[in-house]
């Protein structure tokens, strides 16, 4: 993995973080009889979309590398999108922010 500068990292950090609000907002958003799996499934796919180019291009071997912890990974973190999903649903939105 190339060195980064501590100025990328932190704008990366930052761009981060203005997603998760986003998605956050948007979860506060969502009428109460939206499908939550629904939701999830989009937002997974987005994911996938935006990592995609990035698994392209690498190094095919080191892409398998450690699969079935990825995968565990993948499936923990899926569960907790999850229930975010209704935690935020549940939550006022001054709490949510």
């Amino acid at each position: 993995m190339p060195k980064i500068t501590v100025g990328l990292a932190m704008t990366l950090l930052i761009i981060g973080n203005i997603i998760g609000v986003f998605s956050d907002a948007l979860i506060k958003t969502l009428p109460a009889d939206t499908a939550i799996y629904q939701f999830v499934l989009f937002r997974q796919l987005t994911a996938v979309l935006i990592l995609l180019p990035f698994c392209l291009f690498s190094n095919k071997q080191s892409l398998f590398a450690g699969l079935k912890w990825h995968f565990i990974r993948g499936h923990i973190w899926l569960l907790g999108a999850i229930f975010m999903v209704f935690a935020l649903g549940a939550l006022p939105t001054a709490s949510a922010f």
